[in-house]
Parts: C-alpha cells; structure tokens; sequence
C-alpha cells in the first residue's frame, strides 16, 4: 500500500472512529425528544452501531482493501440518513436553509452509486466492472448531475413548500425511491452474477449474504412505490423500513466475520470469542451475586459484600477458562473450521508420517494431509536436491498437469528467510524481501498458486519447502495459524532427515530405485523363502543398449533423463510384489517374485517393449528412443544351493549372450 492510500485510510479510520458515536449520541438525543417510537429507535439505533463496528474494524485491519474504503462510504451515507433530520421548510435564516437542503440532496442522490459500486466489489472486483471501469464514473457522474438537478428545483419551490404545496417535494420523494430502486436491483444482478462466477465457496457465500441482505430493502421499496395504501396498512409499517436497512449490515456482518469479506475474519473471530466469554461471565457474575446475597441475606440476615465479592471472583476465575474453551470451540466450529483442521493436523500427522521410511512416501503424505484437511487448491513440496543447492519438487496435490516448473534454487529463497530462523511467511510478502525475488521465481510461485510457505529446517539446514496454495474458503491465516504450521514443519524435519538419509543409504538418487546393495539384500531373503516353500522367482539384469552414443550425441543430462525415464518404465511395467534396482552405470535389475519361466519370460518382453516404446525428451531437442539387451535367470529347486551372487553370475551370463546376439532381446539362461 502506497503512502498516500495509507495516509487516506487513516483518515477514514479517524472519522469513522468520531462520526459513529457522535451520530448515536445525537440520534437517541433527538429521538427521545421527539418521542420518536421506541423500537423503531432502538432499529435505527443498532443500525449506527453495526455500521460502526463493521466500518471502523474493516478499516483498522484491512485498510489497504480496495473495497474498504468504499464500505466506509456506504456506512457515513446510510448513517447519515438515519440521523440526518426531516428538511424543515420554514428554517431560518435562508443559508441555514439552503445547507440543509445541499445536504439532503448530496446525502441521499449519491447513495445510489455508492450501493451500486460496493455490490461491484464483493466479493471482489466484478468482471464487467474490470472490462468496463467507465460505468462507475458514469454512476457517480450521474449521481452529481441529479443532485444539483434536484437542489436547484427544490430551491426554486421554495414559496410553494412554504404555503402548503408538498407535490414537488412528494415527486423528489419518489424520484429518490426510483434511483434507490435501480440502485438495488442493479447490486442483485451484480451480486448474483458475481456468486454464479465465482468457484471460491467462501466467496460465493460472501455475495450470495450481501445479496440476501438487499432482498428486503428492494421488496419494501417496491411496495412503497406500487402500492403505498397497502403498504401503510401493515400493521407497524414505520418499522419496515428500518428494519430492511438494518439487515444489510448484519449481512455485511456474517459475510465478514463468517466468510472473511474484506480478509478481517481472523480478528472477527477474536472479537466473536472474548465477546461472548464476557457475555456469558456477565451473566454468571449477575447470578452468583444475587443469588450469593440471597443466601447470606436469608441464613445470616445481612449481605456482607466482602464475602459476595470474594465467591464471585473466585468462581468467575475458575469457570473463566473452560468457558473460553467452549466458546472457542463453538466459534471455530461454525465459522472456521480451518482452525479445528490445523489442531487436528497436529494430533495426527506426526504418527501418520511415522508409517513411512521412503521420503517420496512421507513427502506424498504430507502433502496429501494438508491438502485434504485445509482444502487448498494447490498444495506442494518441494525437497532439497543432493546434488546441487536446488528444491525441487517432489509431492503435489492439484497442480495442474501441464505445469513445468519442478523447483526454486536456494538463494532465492534465502532472501526470503535471510536470518537463520526461518518461519512461515505469508505470500505475497509486502516488504523489500519481495522485490528481491528474481522474477521468474515469482512467476514460479504463481503458478504454485502460494500463499503461504512453509520452510522445514533441521539443524538450520533446510530440508524442504511446503507451499500452500490458496484455500477455496479464502481464508487469511493469522499469526496463530502461521505459529502452529510452524510447529507441525519442526515436527515434521526430524522424519524427513531421518528419510533423507534413509534414501541416501539404500536408493539411487537419480532414479529413485534401490542400490545393488538393497537388492542383494532383497535376494538373500527370496532365495531363503523359496528353499523353504519350494516357490519360484526370476532375475533379470537389464544393460541400455549403446547408452554411449546417446551420452556423446546427446549430452550426459539427456543421458540422466533417460536413466530416469527406463526407471519410470520399470516402476509401470511391475507388480506390487516385484522389485527393481540400479546395477550401476546404464544396469538395473529385476527380481520377480513367484513367478513361473512363462510369467517371467513375458514380464521381460513387456519391459524390453516398454523401454523400446518410450520416447525420451529433454528440453526442447527432438524425442530420441533407447532398446534394452535383458539377461533372465529362473530358480529351480535344483539351484537351491546356489548364493545371490551365483544367481546374478547366471543372469549376467544370459546378458552377455543377448548382447551377443544382436540386442533388444530377452535371453534365458541355460547350462553351457
């Protein structure tokens, strides 16, 4: 926010902090002399206030809210309709006269186009306004023209006002119901058109509540205007009015605080809790010391305030925590549910990711919890590359598909945390640290749709960065929400190290698939079941058939992305059961469990065709192929005997002679 918005929002919190109390006061001093009706007071009366409340808190939180400063406008008019009093067409001397009638026209002529451009921000700016900013002027403009229009005629009637004649002044009347007509159906249709557009559900719920709250107002309007006589045959119609009025506020009301219209649900919430805690401790406090007095008045026969007071101080201390708990609990369970997600998180994360000892698993579901419990449209994690100071991106929940960008480098994002403690920061930072971000860093983080990012550090080393996208309830996280992701992250370091060196000890970390050593491992423990329940199992060793050449035509990296993608085939090509290693250099192995000489023999060809298959792509050069030589070796309970390194000796051999043999085979071994 520049200096100039911030100094003008300022202001408006500075006059609406004066203006609202000023205008309750003055209006309840005038109703209680004019001996206006009670309830149609008290009507009025809370309209100030919930215009008040809703102005001046929108406008100490959110100032920089486009929309914000136009509610202020909405709420000063309105208010100033409910104060300002009845023009008196003998008023002297003629400039006071002349005052008052400026104000009216200004006070009720350009409501119209503040109605209108509030409904074209909630709950955000309205397409056909973006396309078309020029209705707007043409709205205020409009707005101008008919308040001098309507200020010079009234003037002009001033003699006739004066004997008696109230036709002009009944036209202007009507004329001002017309525009307030117009002004409320135009905010249905934007209002409605803005809920059909939008996916967010928390912002359909947003229009949709501010929508509802202009139902009324345009029903009374148009039963004033159709039909007045039956209009003022309701009984108590004086109150309809203020009663429509009153709606929209409190429509504005739950919008904000429910829905988090204008980003200021957070500190709603806070209000909502302590409010009613005090509320409820109010009336316990009335209670316990009526009903104390009661008691020592009727066993002793006085009321020893001492005592009263020390019983009622010690009960309010000991129910005023479990009455904010409950309240709490209340709150957030029916307007933020995220925060009921965050504690759950809490409580079950951790043990989740206790199950996992892969860090893709844990990685996957880590981001698949968030993703779920929050109900974020993106959620992604991005892991510490080994080989270079890089986190790319290793788990993701509704990204879209075609999305390219796969990690950020290190630097970058250690301008964002450039001290050693590193906390979740909310995203679009407004500080320098933003313009210190490269831009297609930014772009990146855009098409993650981040909103919140979550660093996961070990011992001030980073590990990971979790990115939240934005949550379809549109939720603005509060400190409190930012300091619990901060533990769960601290929570979560320690596994994701633990896996991290897990990996490092027993996967390759190119392909992802284990070493040599885990499948040996692997082996051991498959030929030890097979002697014991006479079963089966195969062996394959797999060698890309001149992976040279694509190494000196292509370049190493595109050999690295062909590596990974034989790697990808192998994962699709096997069984659950199955198993499949890098050997070394251009090797893999296979071993398949349980499997008779037809089932390996075709489990082979459908790997070798696969490989075949599979075109290889690396940047923007052409697609390339690779063929694959595969040796199989089959156990026979005659083999028993044999140790794991025997059994891949037969495999290499079979390698060796499809090889041999021309290439892009599949060989059995057989004894010489």
């Amino acid at each position: 926010m520049n200096i100039q918005a911030e100094k003008l929002s300022r202001i408006y919190l500075l006059v609406a902090g004066l203006f609202f109390p000023a205008a309750l006061l003055t209006h309840l001093g005038m109703g209680i002399l004019r001996a206006e009706h009670w309830l149609a007071l008290s009507l009025e009366s809370l309209i100030l206030v919930m215009y008040g409340l809703c102005v001046i808190l929108c406008l100490w939180r959110r100032p920089q809210h486009p929309a914000v400063n136009v509610f202020f406008w909405i709420g000063f008019l309105v208010s100033l309709t409910v104060v300002f009093p009845p023009l008196d067409f003998w008023l002297r001397p003629n400039w006071l006269f002349h005052l008052s009638v400026a104000c009216y026209t200004l006070i009720y002529f350009l409501n119209f186009a503040v109605v209108i451009h509030m409904a074209a921000l909630v709950p955000h700016r309205h397409p056909w306004i973006t396309r078309h900013p020029w209705l707007i002027h043409l709205l205020y403009t409009l707005g101008g023209l008919l308040t001098i229009t309507v200020y010079v005629f009234l003037l002009s009637c001033v003699g006739e006002f004066r004997a008696g004649c109230l036709e002009g002044f009944l036209t202007v009347r009507q004329i001002l119901m017309i525009l307030y007509l117009f002004a409320g159906l135009c905010g249905l249709i934007l209002l409605g058109t803005a809920a059909h557009l939008n996916r967010s559900r928390a912002e359909r719920n947003q229009a949709l509540l501010v929508f509802l709250g202009l139902i009324p107002w345009n029903i009374q309007l148009i039963l004033r205007l159709t039909v007045p006589d039956l209009y003022q045959s309701f009984p108590g119609y004086f109150l309809l009015e203020p009663m429509a009025i009153l709606l929209i506020p409190c429509c504005f009301f739950i919008a904000i605080f429910g829905f988090n219209l204008f980003g200021t649900g957070f500190f709603f919430r806070k209000s909502l809790i302590y409010g009613f805690s005090l509320l409820l401790l109010g009336i316990a406090l009335v209670a316990v010391w009526s009903g104390a007095g009661m008691v020592t008045s009727s066993l002793i026969g006085f009321q020893p305030s001492f005592w009263n007071t020390a019983l009622v101080l010690v009960l309010l201390g000991i129910a005023a925590r479990p009455v904010l708990r409950r309240v709490t609990e209340g709150v957030d369970r029916a307007f933020f549910p995220e925060k009921i997600a965050l504690r759950r998180l809490q409580r079950t994360l951790i043990p989740g990711l206790a199950n996992y000892t892969r860090l893709d698993e844990l990685a996957r579901h880590l981001v698949e919890s968030f993703h779920d419990s929050l109900s974020m449209s993106v959620t992604t994690l991005l892991v510490m590359d080994e080989n270079a100071p890089f986190l790319r991106r290793r788990a993701e929940a509704g990204l879209p598909a075609d999305a390219r960008e796969t990690g950020l480098p290190r630097e970058e994002l250690e301008r964002l945390w450039p001290d050693p403690v590193r906390r979740p920061l909310l995203y679009p930072t407004v500080d320098h640290r933003m313009a210190a971000l490269s831009g297609w860093v930014r772009d990146t983080l855009r098409t993650f749709q981040a909103r919140v990012l979550v660093p996961i550090v070990f011992r001030e080393n980073w590990i990971a960065l979790l990115i939240l996208g934005a949550p379809p309830a549109a939720v603005a996280f509060s400190r409190d929400d930012l300091n619990c992701l901060e533990v769960l992250a601290q929570q979560a370091s320690a596994m994701m190290e633990n896996a991290r060196l897990y990996d490092l000890a027993t996967h390759d970390q190119l392909t992802g698939l284990p070493r040599r050593r885990f499948l040996l491992e692997q082996l051991a423990a498959e030929l030890e079941r097979s002697r014991r329940t006479a079963r089966t199992f195969a062996v394959c060793l797999l060698d890309l058939d001149d992976f040279k050449q694509v190494n000196d035509q292509h370049g190493h990296l595109a050999g690295d992305q062909a590596l990974r993608g034989v790697a990808g085939v192998l994962r699709d090509s096997l069984r659950q059961i199955d198993g499949a290693a890098r050997f070394g250099g251009e090797e893999f192995a296979v071993l398949l469990r349980e499997t008779d000489e037809d089932g390996a023999r075709a489990s082979a060809e459908k790997i070798r065709t696969a490989v075949a298959a599979a075109a290889v792509r690396y940047q923007d050069a052409p697609p390339f192929h690779l063929t694959v030589s595969i040796g199989l070796y089959i156990f026979r309970m005659t083999d028993a005997d044999l140790t794991p390194t025997d059994i891949l000796e037969r495999a290499d051999q079979a390698l060796y002679r499809a090889k041999a043999a021309g290439k892009n085979r599949v060989v059995v071994w057989i004894p010489v």
